[in-house]
Formats: structure tokens, C-alpha cells, sequence
């Protein structure tokens, strides 16, 4: 930043030379050409755009005709729509400025890394000779062993993309459940300037590992779909809502539809891709798309595995906003049925379930409406509020007391889900926050 004075000597055949000057007033990436002292010929002096700055067609920007006392302005730290400043967009050579720069994953296809998945940045090219260095930087909030919702330290790291401007997560052998912040950096590449990198938010990525030990797994939808070409809020598609990495092929996920009472099936068949089950019912057969069918946050899907396995992985983007899950109506005789998923990383009692009408204010769910669990060989095990009780309870046999008594100990896991039976009208919701 400051003020410089530039002069220009010009001469032409059968012309006499003359002198001019202007200052040039750089004020961060801003800056203003001042033609204050033109001398000689009043043609105007033409003045080109800065060199690196290339391929674009913004006006105010390009070159421009300089005639005594003229002003020429060039915003270069301006706020594009994307969010980016104008410069940023210059340096990685982006000519849409309405198009955010996010990072995506790919875990699809030959893409797929073992025991990893894979951000990418696409549209970025930084331009050689700007005097910046573009990098990556992973902010990682991690649960580790932590049981109540709050993470460990928050520690990041600043690496180089590659050729493709992408770089691998591993997925094991730690436990890699958590948010992963990913921005993009500016850094001078003037060692004198190393203090002055700026830096540009792109998306943050949450995993979420799960045990998979059972063979039939109620399974949750704690994500948003990582697309690039979508908006932040866009539900993930049936393709997407996996890892590969602990799926195998034969393995099958099964999505119910309350208003159909239907269920929609795909069947793996290798490297993330998922193959359409026919459906039969009283429509006919039907067929849903795996990559055009999707799953909102908070709810939940069947997912029946070919053998146990160790670990599966939910990895999507993580957009901030507190999740509601909507629950079918019903009455005694016929029952509403919405599967519900625990869209957080941390486990959450049943009495700890928050309860909302349409306006967000609290609400209770009807004395015999259930929450119901699952297990592999189908036993269920009911939780209700019957009885008196103003808590979820299931029926234990105690057999010292040789009588059964109400026990409060349902537990949602992080990344599984249940059954929602519900026997009453109006609007009914579950509310989950956002993580701090």
C-alpha cells in the first residue's frame, strides 16, 4: 500500500518528445490511476490492465484511455457473489463470479482410494506469476471418545493439492468421526509477506463412522449432499449416502415411504454403485434411481448387509442448521410409521428427544405412541409413555422382585435409528440442534 508516482516518455517520428507522469494509489487490493500532470500532447495515454490479470471481460477492469486529472478505480477486494474477492477469483482463474467455490467428495467409481475418501476442488486453476501460492487448510473437529456432544481440540493442517487439486482423508485406523472444515488459502509467495495469507471457507465435510456388526442396521441420514453443482441444503442421493469403504456388493439399503407404506430397495454392486430393485405393489412395479432418489437429514433407512463387517461410513456436508424429522399421523387402529434417524455424531437418551409443533414450540407426543428398536433377528423392544409414565420406558423383567418394572434406559446410537408408531393426529416433530 501507498502512493507512487510513474512517468512516461513518448516520442514519435516527426514528433517532439514529451513527458507525463501519474500516481498510482494502492490500498490493499484496491487501487487508483490519477492522470494529475499530462504535458506535451493531449492525446489521451492508454493505460492496459494489470498482465495477470487475464480472461475476463469485466468492465473497469480492462484497458483504458487516461486524459488529464482522469481517475480509473479497480476494486480488486471487493466481495463477489460467490463470496470470494474479486482477486481470489483472478488467482485461481474463475470466470464465474456467482459460483461458489466449494470442495466436494468423491466416493464413487475408480475414485474411490482404500480406506479413504477424496475432496476435491474443481474449477480451480491458479494462474502462474500472480505472486500467490494456493493451498489447502483442514480444520478438524474430532469426537474421539467423547459420549456428550462436544468435540476435542480443534486441530488443522495447511498441504498442497495435487495436479487435481484434491487430496485423500483416511478413513481408519482412527476413528475419524468428526467435522472437516476445508478452505481454500492464499498465500504470498514473498517470504517477507508469509504473515498475510487469506483465507476462503469451501465447505465443511462430517464422517461418521458406525459399527456394523449387525446384519440389519436401522441407518442414519446425518448428512447433506456434497454436490457441487446444488445449493447447500440439498438432500443426498441414495448413491451418495454410503461410503464404499465397508460396503460389499449383494449388500441392500430399503427406504420407506409413510404416505405409500411402501418400500423403495437398491442392491450394491461394486465401487458405490447401486442397482434398482423392482418393487411390486398395487401400482405395479416400480423402479427409483439411486443417484435421483434422496434422503433428508434426521431420517433413516434399512441397511441389510450380505456378512457383518467392522465399520461402515457416513460422510456428506455438514451446513449448520438445526434438523426436524416429521412424524406420520395415525390413530390406535392404524398407526403412522416414520423411520427416525439420531442425525448427530454423539448418542442421545430417549428422554433427552426434543418434541416441536409446526411453530417450533414444545410439544407432546401422544401416552401410547412407540419408539421401537430393532435387532438383527427382529426382536423389537418397545419404548412407550403408557402407565403413568411421562418418560419413554420399555418393560423389564426384574427377577429378584419376580415382577416387571419401567425402565428409562433408551439410547439412540449416533448413525442408527428406530421406529416412530404413531397413533395421534396434528403436527409432530423431533428437533435436533446444531453442533456448536
Amino acid at each position: 500500500p501507498g502512493t507512487y508516482k510513474v512517468y512516461f516518455r513518448a516520442s514519435a517520428p516527426n514528433h517532439a518528445a514529451f513527458v507525463t507522469n501519474c500516481t498510482v494509489v494502492i490500498n490493499g487490493w484496491d487501487f487508483r490511476v490519477n492522470m494529475d500532470n499530462a504535458s506535451g500532447y493531449s492525446t489521451p495515454i492508454h493505460m492496459g490492465r494489470p498482465e495477470w490479470i487475464v480472461n475476463n471481460n469485466l468492465s473497469g477492469l480492462t484497458g483504458v484511455d487516461l486524459a488529464d486529472g482522469g481517475i480509473r478505480y479497480g476494486a480488486l477486494d471487493a466481495v463477489c457473489a460467490n463470496g470470494l474477492r474479486l482477486w481470489q477469483n483472478y488467482v485461481i482463474e474463475r470466470k464465474d463470479f456467482t459460483k461458489k467455490v466449494v470442495a466436494t467428495i468423491m466416493q464413487r467409481g475408480s475414485v474411490v482410494n482404500p480406506n479413504a475418501f477424496v475432496v476435491h476442488f474443481p474449477d480451480i486453476e491458479p494462474l502462474m506469476g500472480t505472486g500467490l501460492k494456493v493451498q489447502y487448510r483442514l480444520d478438524k473437529k474430532l469426537r474421539g471418545n467423547r459420549t456428550k456432544s462436544e468435540f476435542a481440540a480443534a486441530s488443522f493442517e495447511i498441504g498442497e493439492l495435487t495436479g487435481k487439486y484434491e487430496t485423500n482423508i483416511p478413513l481408519g485406523p482412527e476413528d475419524p468421526t468428526g467435522l472437516y472444515v476445508f478452505s481454500i488459502v492464499f498465500s504470498p509467495t514473498n517470504t517477507e509477506l508469509t504473515g498475510q495469507s487469506v483465507i476462503s471457507s469451501c465447505a465443511t465435510i462430517g464422517v461418521l463412522r458406525v459399527s456394523s456388526a449387525l446384519t440389519n442396521i436401522v441407518t442414519a441420514v446425518p448428512w447433506r449432499s456434497m454436490s457441487i453443482d446444488s445449493a447447500a441444503l440439498v438432500d443426498v442421493s441414495v448413491s451418495d449416502i454410503l461410503n464404499p469403504n465397508g460396503i460389499s456388493g449383494g449388500d441392500k439399503i430399503f427406504a420407506y415411504d409413510p404416505a405409500t407404506t411402501n418400500f423403495s430397495s437398491w442392491t450394491h454392486r461394486d465401487a458405490g454403485e447401486w442397482d434398482s430393485i423392482p418393487v411390486a405393489s398395487t401400482r405395479g412395479v416400480t423402479e427409483s434411481s439411486a443417484v435421483d432418489t434422496t434422503f433428508s437429514r434426521g431420517g433413516a433407512f434399512w441397511l441389510r448387509r450380505t456378512a457383518p463387517g467392522d465399520y461402515i461410513y457416513l460422510v456428506g456436508r455438514y451446513t449448520g442448521e438445526p434438523c426436524e424429522v416429521e412424524l406420520e399421523g395415525g390413530t390406535a387402529e392404524e398407526p403412522g410409521y416414520t423411520l427416525v434417524a439420531n442425525p448427530t455424531m454423539f448418542d442421545i437418551a430417549l428422554n433427552d428427544l426434543e418434541f416441536v409443533d409446526d411453530e417450533g414450540s414444545a410439544a407432546l407426543p401422544a401416552a401410547d405412541d412407540q419408539i421401537v428398536f430393532m435387532d438383527a433377528a427382529g426382536m423389537k423392544t418397545i419404548y412407550i409413555r403408557a402407565a403413568g409414565n411421562t418418560a419413554w420406558a420399555r418393560k423389564a423383567w426384574d427377577s429378584r422382585r419376580k415382577k416387571y418394572l419401567w425402565v428409562t434406559d433408551g439410547v439412540v446410537k449416533a448413525g442408527t435409528g428406530f421406529w416412530y408408531n404413531r397413533k395421534g393426529g396434528g403436527a409432530l416433530k423431533i428437533r435436533f440442534e446444531a453442533y456448536e
